[in-house]
C-alpha cells in the first residue's frame, strides 16, 4: 500500500511511492488513484486527508454496495477498484455495484467485452437501491482503449450511481471484462460557526462564544465577533461596555450611545440605548 508498480518490456521494474496528493490503500500492482476533490495526501500515502477548512462527511459518507455474479471491491471505503474478475468472464454474468457519496464518479481503466451481446450500464439513482429514479449516463460494449480511444469516466451530482454488467448466454467469445476506479468526495466543508485549521479527518471545532465564522473557515481568527460584541476575533471578543453598542459583525469598536441615553451590557441595536432617568 502507497506504493505503485513500474513496469518495462522485461516486467515489473521497481515499486515507486505514490506521489503527492495520491493514494493506494491496497497491496498489490494497482496504479496509486487520486485523492478526491477537497482532499490532499503526501508521498507514499495510504489515504487522503480533508483539507484545512473541512471535515469528514459523515453524512453522506462514499461506499459502495454490489451483488450478483461477480465479485465484490476489496476497499469499501471512499475509493477503490471495481470489476467483473481476472481473466474472461463467463455467459449470463449478472453484477450492480452501486457507489454512494456526494458527487460519486467511476473512470474505466480497462475495458473488454463481446459486441452487440455483453454490455456495461452506468446509471445515476436518488435512492440507495436504485430501484426508482433511475435515468442512464452510458453504455459500453466491444474494446475501448488505446490507441482507438480514451478511457471512459462518468461522474453525477446525484446521491448514487450504478454500474451494470451483463453478459448474454452465448453470442460469440466473451472479452477479458473490465476494471474501473470509483470514487466520491471524501471531505465536506465545515459549517458556519465552525472552523478546521489542520489537515486530517477531524471534526470542525465550534467558533467561541460570541463568535461566527464562514463555510470552511480555516482558523480560528476567522470566528469574528458577533454584534454587541467587540474585538480582533477568535477568543478575544467581549461585549460592549454599558452605554454602548455594535450592530454588525467583525472587529469594528463599539458606539457610545447619544448624550442622555444608556444600553445594557453587550447591546447590539442603536434601539437598544434608552433615555437616562430624568430624559426623554
Amino acid at each position: 500500500a502507497g506504493f505503485e508498480a513500474t513496469w518495462s518490456k522485461g516486467g515489473l521494474t521497481e515499486c515507486s511511492a505514490c506521489a503527492v496528493n495520491t493514494y493506494k490503500a491496497t497491496n498489490g500492482s494497482d496504479a496509486c488513484l487520486a485523492c478526491p476533490s477537497l482532499s490532499r495526501s503526501t508521498a507514499g500515502s495510504r489515504a487522503c486527508a480533508c483539507d484545512r477548512g473541512y471535515t469528514e462527511d459523515v453524512v453522506t459518507p462514499p461506499g459502495v454496495t454490489c451483488g450478483g455474479t461477480c465479485g465484490c471491491p476489496s476497499s469499501l471505503t471512499w475509493g477503490g477498484v471495481i470489476t467483473d474478475g481476472e481473466g474472461q468472464y463467463s455467459t449470463d454474468e449478472d453484477c450492480w455495484w452501486i457507489i454512494s457519496g456526494r458527487n460519486p464518479s467511476v473512470t474505466f481503466t480497462s475495458y473488454d467485452t463481446n459486441l452487440e451481446n455483453d454490455y456495461v450500464y452506468i446509471e445515476e439513482c436518488t435512492e440507495r437501491t436504485c430501484s426508482s429514479g433511475v435515468v442512464q449516463q452510458g453504455m459500453l460494449e466491444g474494446y475501448i482503449g488505446p490507441p482507438y480511444s480514451q478511457m471512459p469516466s462518468f461522474t453525477t451530482t446525484k446521491p448514487f450511481m450504478r454500474v451494470r454488467f451483463i453478459s448474454v448466454e452465448g453470442g460469440g467469445p466473451k472479452g477479458y471484462g473490465f476494471t474501473a476506479h470509483w470514487s466520491a468526495e471524501l471531505c465536506r466543508a465545515c459549517s458556519a460557526g465552525t472552523y478546521k485549521s489542520s489537515v486530517g479527518l477531524e471534526m470542525c471545532t465550534a467558533c467561541p462564544l460570541h463568535t461566527s465564522s464562514a463555510v470552511s473557515s480555516d482558523d480560528e481568527m476567522d470566528c469574528i465577533c458577533e454584534s454587541g460584541y467587540t474585538g480582533g476575533g477568535g477568543s478575544t471578543c467581549t461585549a460592549c461596555v454599558e452605554g454602548s453598542y455594535k450592530a454588525t459583525s467583525g472587529s469594528q469598536p463599539c458606539t457610545s450611545c447619544p448624550v442622555g441615553k444608556t444600553s445594557l451590557t453587550g447591546s447590539a441595536q442603536s434601539t437598544d440605548c434608552t433615555c437616562h432617568a430624568g430624559y426623554t
